[in-house]
């Protein structure tokens, strides 16, 4: 297993009250995935073996969220689940494809409009990788409302141990713990 995107490119792993974790609440809905900031163009890497079940469009006008840039996303079942790696740019993986662990499998696009940067948020970027993880068998995202969706998982004790692995010394900061 590796850590989905280069490590030194990448602040940390937004976890507890940081708004790219896993369940945080927005105005809107519940954050189903965990954003991990990094640049534009930013290669993906599998996260661990296994065949692309799904590809297509996750944010944009066309998908009815034209706050965001248009983004896919593209789903890979190995054996933790599914891994939906979204926000990337149009995916070149055909669905049956095999990859694995450590392929170059997209890269991260732009998803915020420059006005939308937040510098008060730690790590912040336009630009990220939306990770989301979902129950084997799944072959479409979907949206956090009120009640958890069942076939979703969070990603967050998978690749946390990945980052740090890379990484062993942690921004407390903006892993959103108060010490």
């Amino acid at each position: 297993m590796r850590f989905p995107i280069n490590h030194n490119n990448c602040p940390g792993v937004p976890i507890n009250y940081h708004p790219g974790s896993f369940g945080f609440k927005r105005p809107w809905n519940h954050h189903p995935g965990v954003d991990l900031y990094t640049n534009d163009g930013e290669a993906i890497y599998a996260i661990e073996d296994g065949e692309v079940v799904s590809t297509g469009l996750f944010t944009g006008p066309q998908v009815g969220s034209d706050w965001w840039e248009t983004t896919w996303y593209v789903m890979i079942e190995g054996r933790s689940g599914v891994f939906n790696y979204g926000e990337v740019y149009g995916p070149t993986l055909q669905v049956g494809q095999k990859v694995f662990s450590g392929d170059a499998i997209a890269s991260v696009k732009r998803v915020l409009f420059e006005d939308k940067y937040r510098p008060h948020i730690p790590g912040h970027s336009t630009s990220m990788l939306h990770l989301e993880l979902y129950e084997r068998g799944s072959t479409e995202p979907v949206e956090w409302l009120d009640k958890k969706p069942a076939t979703l998982l969070d990603p967050t004790p998978i690749i946390l141990p990945l980052w740090l692995k890379e990484k062993p010394m942690v921004n407390f900061q903006f892993a959103g713990i108060n010490l």
